[in-house]
């Protein structure tokens, strides 16, 4: 949030033409936001495993913990393949935020595609363990009452998983030749901040 913050300060979110030239760094901007991209999919990624982590504690089927641990080889994989793309859609590292000659870059439509595949598999495992506790709180033997508001408590994963949907919609969208690139890249990210 922090790196947010300090790209938003110098222009990131905001229509270009409603800028000042004097506030503009797109420099910093392109900095703050390349290594806020480096460590969000860590949060998101390690926020699940605790919760696979806690759920593995919960007595149960082996079905149900090779599935759990199926998921927790599956996140550690989209973790990595994020952090591949994120280094290498722009050879060197820096042209993300500074012009730099013979540049090469992954084509846009890979890597809006690639970017909702990241998102997708995302809102599939924010799906899971918003549901799954759900099933096991179930089988415990509390109060009915008890067991709907924590089931209740484990369902607000969901709106993590709506947040998803808007996101996909824009990062298709997304013209990175645009005249508005500041305020349009932040269009992607925000269903994140906003849950």
């Amino acid at each position: 949030m922090v790196l947010t913050a300090v790209a938003v300060s110098r222009g990131f979110g905001r229509p270009v033409s409603a800028i000042s030239a004097a506030n503009i760094d797109a420099k910093l901007v392109g900095i703050s936001t390349f290594i806020a991209s480096i460590f969000g999919p860590w949060a998101s990624t390690f926020a699940r495993l605790s919760i696979a982590h806690l759920l593995l504690q919960v007595p149960q089927q082996k079905a149900s913990r090779v599935v759990l641990w199926s998921i927790i080889v599956f996140n550690m994989a989209m973790l990595v393949g994020a952090n591949v793309v994120q280094h290498f859609q722009c050879r060197p590292i820096r042209a993300r935020w500074d012009y730099v000659d013979d540049a090469k870059y992954f084509h846009p439509e890979v890597v809006r595609n690639l970017d909702s595949a990241f998102v997708a598999a995302g809102m599939i495992n924010d799906a899971i363990f918003a549901i799954l506790p759900s099933v096991l709180i179930w089988r415990l033997s509390r109060d009915r009452v008890e067991k709907l508001l924590l089931s209740l408590l484990m369902g607000l994963g969901l709106g993590a998983v709506a947040t998803g949907i808007p996101r996909i919609v824009t990062i298709q969208s997304y013209d990175a030749g645009s005249d508005e690139v500041l305020a349009a890249v932040l269009d992607m990210a925000m269903p994140n901040y906003l849950w």
